[in-house]
């Protein structure tokens, strides 16, 4: 019997956990206990593995006496049982190899020259240095191995030759994060020098592209400024002048923008190598809470899994706590932050959602507060960035409006703008645009169906029209609730 992760069985002093984790301690305790009795033929061989810490305390609960591994006082650590194995990870020279069969069990192939490279060397090099005890895992290089194949992706539909070989082999410059931490420390450490943005389509390109956010914006770049100064004293060995923790709340109304600047953020951070991957988990109660005892702590777990090397985004993030008599909640929550300290150099943690809801779940839990130092408040746009983010997302789709459908959506936009600005949850800011858009894309076709019914056939230019007859519909007192 193989238990994994088996240091989230250790015993919480957490008076809301569930006793899940107890009971399978118990029953793990009784079944060692029958073994020393059982026929051969029903024996079985149990492997605890997990993080060294949390499996030191599974075994002093009980479970090392049962099965034999002393943890009393005088030889108090179970790891001088010569069957406490402890798995060091892999070193430098050792990922190359691992990288080429995590590749070839994905379809990919990399030649042997391209595993000596010099590119791939670097590439593990800076991965050792943001691994807390300079060693690989095999999360880390299935990270390195994932930004490979989406940079080989890029390439080859770039280069116009896409064949599956093309498809299949990544090349030494697949492994090179040309707007990465390498860059950075570059431009960080030139005398002089201006601090590079990165290159085009870059992070900051791309929030720089985000209507409105002034203030976000402002943030983000001092975020920026802040960490590529710490840098800069570290290498002159001077102390880092940040708290240390990037777990920040997203307080604001749906639609201001909070998932795409979470999305950016990590992107950045991991231009910037602080994060591996740079990817964005979002969650929410559901994804994280179970209805009975024993499952909550393996969905957190399961989820913050995924979201090592990003960032995970917790939506709503008041509404995982109900209550006082909400155990499982809790549980959630505590499980979470627990995580957040075991995986700090791995995750970042966004939680997101109302300013009032968000504020209160922060005063009621100091801890809380002190993990998310940081509040950012998402304002609600004007109708003026709405028309922009309206006329953006109309661009993109090559569609235009006719002076009349202007006139109308200008009109409606003002209305969401001033329902938002109340309160009004339904006025969901640029949701309630895109969903605008999406109404009066439906209606076109409509229109254009009908028109080629008889017989004619839309213009290009009529293709591309959105009229006043398409929008029509947000000059009705029931719209805004529709959408």
């Amino acid at each position: 019997m193989f238990v994994d992760d088996a240091h989230e069985l250790a015993p919480s002093n957490s008076a809301s956990a569930d006793s899940g984790g107890k009971d399978a301690l118990e029953a793990l305790m009784r079944e060692t206990e029958r073994q020393r009795e059982a026929p051969p033929a029903e024996a079985f061989v149990l492997v605890l593995a997990g993080e060294a810490a949390g499996v030191d305390s599974v075994l002093r609960s009980g479970l090392g006496e049962a099965l034999g591994i002393h943890t009393g006082r005088s030889r108090s650590s179970p790891r001088n049982d010569p069957r406490y194995i402890q798995l060091t990870g892999f070193a430098a020279e050792e990922a190359p190899k691992l990288l080429s069969a995590l590749a070839a069990s994905k379809g990919f192939k990399v030649d042997p020259a391209t595993l000596r490279s010099p590119k791939l060397a670097r590439a593990i090099e800076d991965a050792c240095r943001r691994s807390p005890k300079g060693r690989l895992g095999a999360r880390q290089v299935a990270a390195l191995l994932q930004s490979a194949i989406s940079r080989q992706t890029r390439r080859v539909h770039a280069s116009m030759t896409v064949t599956k070989d093309s498809l299949t082999a990544l090349l030494e410059e697949d492994f090179e994060d040309r707007h990465g931490r390498e860059a950075h420390q570059q431009a960080a450490t030139a005398g002089g020098g201006r601090w590079s943005d990165g290159g085009r389509g870059s992070p900051l390109e791309q929030l720089d592209g985000v209507v409105g956010l002034s203030e976000v914006k402002t943030f983000v770049r001092s975020l920026q400024a802040q960490l590529l100064v710490d840098e800069r004293r570290r290498q002159s060995g001077l102390p880092s002048l940040s708290s240390g923790t990037l777990h920040m709340v997203f307080a604001g109304n749906p639609g201001t923008g909070k998932t795409t600047v979470a999305r950016i953020v990590s992107a950045l951070l991991a231009e910037m190598g602080i994060l591996s991957a740079g990817h964005l988990v979002e969650a929410d109660r559901a994804s994280l809470v179970a209805g009975y005892v024993g499952q909550t702590a393996i969905k957190v777990s399961n989820v913050v899994r995924e979201a090592l090397g990003g960032i995970l985004f917790v939506d709503e993030a008041y509404a995982l706590v109900q209550g006082d008599r909400d155990s499982f909640g809790r549980e959630a929550l505590d499980t979470l932050m627990k995580l957040m300290e075991d995986h700090r150099d791995e995750l970042v943690v966004v939680f997101a959602g109302y300013s009032r809801e968000i504020e209160a779940l922060l005063s009621s839990n100091p801890g809380l507060r002190s993990r998310f130092p940081t509040v950012i408040t998402f304002h609600n746009y004007t109708a003026a960035e709405l028309m922009s983010i309206c006329s953006g997302m109309l661009a993109s789709e090559q569609l235009v409006l006719t002076p009349g459908a202007t006139e109308i959506i200008q009109a409606a936009l003002e209305q969401v703008a001033e329902r938002a600005d109340k309160g009004d949850k339904r006025a969901a800011n640029g949701r309630a645009v895109r969903n605008l858009i999406e109404a009066a894309k439906r209606n076109q076709a409509l229109r254009l169906a009908a028109f080629a019914s008889k017989g004619k056939q839309p213009t290009r230019t009529q293709l591309m029209e959105i009229t006043d007859a398409d929008v029509k519909f947000t000059t009705e007192p029931q719209w805004l609730g529709s959408l």
